[in-house]
C-alpha cells in the first residue's frame, strides 16, 4: 500500500483567474482601443480608399496580433505551470531498494518505479531529485502538508531514477482546468546535452526562479496583460479626454 507523503493545493484557481484577466485585456484590445480611435477621430468611415492604409496606420492588425499572442501564452503557460505543479506524492519502499511513487499534478497522474541504479538504456538518466532541483517540477512545503517528513526528503535529496512509468489522465479535471491538447513529457529520458546540470550548478540566487510558485507567474501574466490592454486604450483616447492641470500662477 502506498502511503502519503505530500499533498497540496492544485493551481488551477490561480490558472482561471489568469485566464479571466487575459479576456478582459483581449476584450480591451478588441473592444475598448477601437472605440477609443473612433472617440480620437482616428478613423474616417467615409474614406473608403484609404480603409486598408488606415487599419494599419492605426494599428488594428497589430491590436488583434497582440490579443491573439497573449492568449496562445497564456494557453501554453497555464497548461505547462499546471503540469510542473506537483499536488500529491504518495510513495512504498520495495525490499530491492526501488521506490514506487504516485505523482500528481493536476489532471495527470504518474506512478512511478524509482532505482537509485539508472535503467539498462536511459545513458545519461534524470533523476527525480533532479527535477524537483531544478523546476521540472514544484513543490514548495511552507503551503504544503508533508505527511511523512523522511520519505519526502529521500525523494528530494537521493537520486533515485525513473525506470518505468504509466501516465493516466482525469478528463473531467482537464476539461475543468480549461487544458486542451496538452500531455506532459515522459519522465523516463536522457539528459545527454547536460541541460539540467548546467541548472542544478547556477548559484542559488540564478536557481531560485526555477522553483518559485506556478500561482505567482499565474499573476504576474495577468496582471501584465491587463496593463498592456489598458496601454491599449490610453494611446488612442483623445488628448482633451484627460482633464487639464495647470500649475502655473493665477
Amino acid at each position: 500500500t502506498l502511503r502519503d507523503v505530500f499533498r497540496r493545493k492544485g493551481l488551477e484557481e490561480a490558472a482561471n483567474d489568469m485566464r479571466r484577466r487575459v479576456q478582459v485585456a483581449m476584450a480591451l484590445d478588441l473592444i475598448a482601443a477601437p472605440y477609443a480611435k473612433v472617440l480620437g477621430n482616428h478613423f474616417n468611415p467615409e474614406d473608403f480608399l484609404s480603409a486598408s492604409e488606415q487599419l494599419m496606420a492605426n494599428s488594428n492588425f497589430v491590436l488583434v496580433l497582440h490579443a491573439g499572442a497573449i492568449w496562445w501564452y497564456h494557453c501554453f503557460l497555464r497548461d505547462h505551470l499546471v503540469a510542473r505543479h506537483i499536488t500529491r506524492i504518495s510513495a512504498r519502499s520495495q525490499p530491492d531498494e526501488t521506490v514506487v511513487i504516485h505523482l500528481e499534478t493536476g489532471p495527470w497522474s504518474r506512478r512511478l518505479l524509482l532505482s537509485p541504479a539508472k535503467a539498462p538504456d536511459a545513458g545519461s538518466g534524470v533523476s527525480l531529485r533532479q527535477m524537483l532541483a531544478t523546476g521540472v517540477f514544484q513543490v514548495d512545503r511552507e503551503i504544503a502538508t508533508v505527511l511523512d517528513d523522511e520519505a519526502f526528503q529521500e525523494l528530494c535529496q537521493r537520486d533515485l531514477y525513473p525506470i518505468s512509468e504509466e501516465l493516466s489522465t482525469d478528463d473531467a479535471a482537464k476539461a475543468a482546468a480549461h487544458i486542451g491538447l496538452h500531455e506532459p513529457a515522459p519522465l523516463v529520458v536522457e539528459d545527454s546535452e547536460g541541460t539540467l546540470k548546467r541548472l542544478e550548478a547556477l548559484p542559488p540566487w540564478l536557481k531560485s526562479p526555477l522553483q518559485w510558485h506556478g500561482r505567482w507567474f499565474c499573476r504576474y501574466f495577468g496582471n501584465l496583460s491587463l496593463a498592456m490592454g489598458i496601454t491599449s486604450v490610453l494611446v488612442w483616447l483623445p488628448p482633451d479626454f484627460f482633464p487639464s492641470f495647470s500649475f502655473g500662477a493665477s
